[in-house]
């Protein structure tokens, strides 16, 4: 078993050891599915979050012990990214792998806990918060000004506070972030491919869009080929979900 612990946590290194055999019986279930959420009380009586991925199919388990890094060691370095680019993430803690027949089989990542409420709250409804979508919008902007990517930018994946009338966000679910090695803007095909992740709500869509849009300083007419790519981008990912439920069915 492989763990790495970030140096303040260091003390709990007993604690920590013993989670992956406390998963099952043990923890505050936040979310199950894909992966499992749990949180935890730390020794010092704080708060913990431990993020249990999904067993990886046989071909993803040699990928990611032979040729990319599996998604808990992921998380646990883009934390530290995002907080050295002024971007606030739950403080990683440490992440866990652990291996069957020399290949990567379960992997743990594990942070503090953070009582920010995800922007979905307040933008997926039909009346959605202008206010709030208006400073998400510039958010996004300024991350994609400064190449960086979340590349899982869904509205649960985005949390908000208000401090002094103001929006401040921060990011979860943050093993698939990109960061370029020159701090440059990233590309305009790449930034509207990664805002079409944002929402399935048109809607919405198209006017997160046009702030974003207005913020990067763009022509007005990039508002039309972002909805367009967003267009596309959902029918493929239609079809793919109605291509892998025949294959469910049988």
């Amino acid at each position: 078993m492989k763990i790495v612990i970030s140096p303040k946590y260091e003390r709990y290194a007993d604690f920590i050891a013993g989670l992956p055999s406390r998963f099952e019986r043990e923890g505050e279930l936040l979310y199950f599915g894909r992966n499992t959420v749990k949180r935890y009380t730390s020794p010092d009586g704080g708060l913990w979050v431990v993020k249990r991925y999904r067993k990886p199919s046989p071909l993803q388990a040699m990928i990611y012990t032979f040729a990319r890094k599996g998604k808990a060691e992921r998380a646990f370095r883009n934390a530290g990214l995002f907080r050295a680019c002024g971007i606030s993430t739950p403080h990683e803690i440490a992440y866990i792998e652990e291996k069957e027949h020399g290949l990567l089989s379960c992997s743990y990542y594990i942070c503090e806990n953070t009582y920010a409420r995800p922007i979905a709250e307040r933008l997926e409804t039909d009346d959605f918060d202008r206010p709030l979508a208006d400073a998400f919008a510039a958010f996004v902007a300024d991350m994609h000004s400064r190449g960086i990517m979340h590349n899982d930018l869904n509205p649960g994946n985005v949390l908000y506070e208000e401090r002094e009338g103001n929006f401040v966000f921060s990011v979860i679910d943050i093993n698939r972030a990109w960061f370029s090695t020159d701090g440059k803007a990233c590309s305009t095909y790449k930034c509207l491919e990664n805002l079409t992740l944002f929402t399935g709500r048109m809607p919405l869509f198209e006017y997160v869009a046009r702030r974003y849009v207005q913020c990067r300083g763009w022509r007005g007419d990039m508002v039309v080929a972002a909805v367009d790519r967003k267009i596309k981008h959902d029918r493929r990912w239609r079809r793919r979900k109605d291509f892998f439920r025949k294959f469910k069915k049988k």
